[in-house]
């Protein structure tokens, strides 16, 4: 009889079950990106960069040293083998001619310049800028210093390790415009010459005029870099906030003593508190000891001083060691700017985190689906064309898959600059009021370490139907307002 006596409660579990007693399992919620390099094809994982090379509206993709193109949103086409490209690293992509096609730096050895001819075929232009004779660059960002209608080339260099670090002076050069390519312009110096790694320009007071944000690493203070007449450049970064937290002091392999700061690695650019005013989140690798700045959430202040505000601890962003790379977007259309941060070391797992407001951010990477190898690679881009932004990362193609749920409404603008503002509009920002909101974006041509996302701007508008107010603040200077619609990609030229 013993072995009988647990039949009964089973039975009753069956049956109970067979009547509806217990909910039934529900279906497993829909990750927010799927995983589409099968579909889309290999691309390699060095850092990308993304941008329209051709003008047909599809953003094409530059990774290791390779062209993809887009081909209409449904996968991408390795065009290397007749490009005539011959650059290898990463890579940044702006008009530096102002003819109307995008052209390309390379930042391997002593750099590449590839001229954009037009159906993806490039002329070697490396002997109209003169070399990187310290061949340590990891990461260049282009923009108009001196707005006088041409995007110069900051190119950042890193470091010799040699049981301790030799780092690599930082180079700025000078676009002469049309096809007389750059000259040398300005190389750090001193206490200047810190190892970096990413590259940000960005617009700090507002006053049209780009200031240069440079992620350094070991614990170095970072670069922010305005425009002097007289030295052309001055760091400013310590005085406003932005140089990262100072520590005790650590003495480099050239005997020199810096001021511990952080690992930085690849920083992003973004209004995060929709104020119009451009935030910083700093991406810094940072080992346990507590002198090691962790990664930090910069909010720019705005006038009268534009200092910048740590959020950092509100922000409360989980510390992981590895943090490397960190690339801003809306991924869910709902008018917040998120973020997702890579890690390089095994064990640690990038992160993907959604803006809530007021400077607060929630996990989000499980609900993302997103799970990529230790990478530097990180960029955002609408690839298919359905109004919310993919990704690539750890050498997968991510497609966003939200908009079959959450039917957020989003704006996308693709500006052309003429005269003092460069072709490629790079520096530009644009605000556009929906709603009795707020949002900003600018044009970049590169951020974190060696990473580009689309020149084409991307607005999440969440429930908001329009009509749009649309106020650019053009490159060089001038100011132009527009009326839009949502769902719409609208072009603007400087001028109309």
């Amino acid at each position: 009889m013993p072995r009988f006596r647990f039949i009964l409660p089973a039975l009753l579990v069956l049956a109970a079950a067979s009547i509806g007693v217990f909910p039934a399992a529900q279906p497993a919620e829909r990750p927010w990106f799927r995983d589409a390099t099968k579909e889309y094809g290999p691309i390699g994982g060095g850092p990308p960069a993304f941008v329209d090379l051709d003008g047909d509206g599809w953003p094409d993709l530059i990774c290791d040293g390779r062209i993809f193109r887009n081909d209409q949103g449904k996968r991408f086409v390795d065009v290397t083998k007749d490009s005539g490209i011959a650059g290898s690293g990463t890579a940044c992509v702006a008009d530096i001619d102002n003819d109307g096609k995008p052209d390309i730096y390379f930042c391997g050895g002593a750099g590449n310049l590839c001229r954009n001819l037009g159906n993806f075929k490039f002329a070697d232009w490396t002997k109209k800028i003169p070399p990187n004779k310290h061949t340590r660059s990891l990461a260049a960002a282009f923009g108009d210093v001196d707005g006088d209608g041409n995007v110069d080339l900051y190119v950042s260099n890193y470091e010799d390790w040699k049981d301790n670090t030799y780092p690599y002076p930082h180079l700025l050069y000078r676009n002469l415009g049309g096809d007389k390519g750059f000259e040398l312009w300005f190389e750090s110096k001193g206490d200047q010459v810190l190892p970096g790694r990413g590259v940000n320009f960005l617009d700090v007071d507002g006053d049209g005029k780009p200031e240069i944000y440079v992620s350094n690493y070991r614990l170095a203070p970072n670069h922010l870099w305005f425009f002097d007449p007289k030295t052309v450049l001055k760091d400013r970064g310590m005085e406003l906030g932005a140089a990262g937290k100072p520590g005790p002091n650590v003495r480099y392999g050239d005997g020199r003593m810096i001021r511990c700061c952080g690992h930085t690695i690849g920083s992003c650019v973004a209004d995060f508190d929709n104020d119009t005013h451009l935030d910083i989140l700093v991406a810094n690798f940072s080992h346990p000891p507590a002198y090691q700045n962790r990664t930090q959430f910069l909010r720019n202040t705005g006038p009268p001083n534009y200092k910048f505000e740590d959020k950092s601890e509100i922000a409360n962003l989980r510390w992981q060691e590895s943090y490397a790379v960190a690339v801003a977007g809306d991924v869910d259309n709902d008018g917040l700017v998120d973020f997702f941060l890579t890690t390089v070391y095994a064990g640690d797992k990038s992160v993907m985190y959604r803006n809530l407001g007021g400077w607060k951010f929630a996990d989000v990477t499980k609900e993302s689906g997103v799970s990529t190898a230790t990478t530097y690679q990180a960029g955002f881009a609408d690839i298919n064309g359905d109004g919310y932004l993919d990704m690539v990362s750890g050498g997968q193609v991510w497609i966003n898959t939200q908009g079959e749920k959450l039917k957020h409404n989003y704006l996308k603008v693709r500006l052309e600059g003429t005269g003092k503002c460069n072709h490629s509009a790079v520096g530009s920002r644009v605000i556009v009021k929906a709603g009795g909101k707020t949002f900003t974006r600018q044009v970049e041509a590169g951020t974190g370490s060696g990473c580009q996302n689309d020149l084409t701007l991307h607005f999440g508008l969440g429930a908001d139907k329009g009509p749009l107010d649309v106020t650019i603040h053009w490159a060089g200077g001038g100011t132009s307002t527009h009326r839009a619609e949502v769902n719409k990609t609208v072009a603007i030229r400087h001028g109309s």
